[in-house]
């Protein structure tokens, strides 16, 4: 009998055993199954995270284009507004020399006058209806070569505010 008991006694205390065990796995069970929860939340959070910062870097690179195709556009309509003022400024200069050739024409009207007149007063009584003609000429002269400065000043003026531009604009396009 005490052999029985000694046998039975050994028997509950390996089943308690047993029973710790199992409990102790159950109890590590719980524990993975919780942590598996929690990487489990922890890996959709940063799913959920990466995709939100995948489609705001989607967005930014769609901004990036947008903005780099408008400044393609600004470039290019930049590049058409200098050709457009080089070319005024051509044209300010073929104007420039007209000036020119026409204050040349009042320069030597203005002599052809002060001739006529000369000649006028040398033939005295006879001339004097010529020198009356002379003195219109040369009034004349003298209106013709104020007003090319006056257009001269506005020209000048118009220049310098198409150098100012295509400078602007070289500024702008780089």
């Amino acid at each position: 009998a005490a052999e029985i008991r000694a046998s039975a006694q050994q028997q509950a205390a390996s089943v308690e055993e047993q029973f710790a065990a199992v409990q102790e796995t159950a109890a590590t069970v719980d524990e993975i199954t919780h942590s598996g929860a929690q990487i489990g939340k922890r890996a959709t959070e940063v799913i959920a995270t990466a995709q939100a910062t995948a489609q705001t870097s989607r967005q930014g690179l769609r901004a990036v284009s947008d903005t780099a195709k408008a400044m393609d556009a600004i470039r290019e309509q930049a590049e058409a507004v200098a050709g457009n003022i080089v070319s005024l400024s051509e044209k300010t200069q073929t104007i420039g020399d007209i000036i020119e050739t026409v204050n040349d024409i009042s320069e030597r009207t203005h002599l052809l006058a002060l001739n006529a007149a000369i000649e006028a007063a040398a033939a005295g009584e006879s001339g004097r209806s010529f020198a009356v003609v002379a003195s219109e000429m040369k009034l004349l002269a003298d209106q013709a070569k104020a007003a090319t400065g006056q257009v001269r000043g506005i020209l000048g003026e118009i220049q310098r505010g198409i150098n100012t531009s295509v400078m602007l604009t070289e500024e702008a396009v780089k």
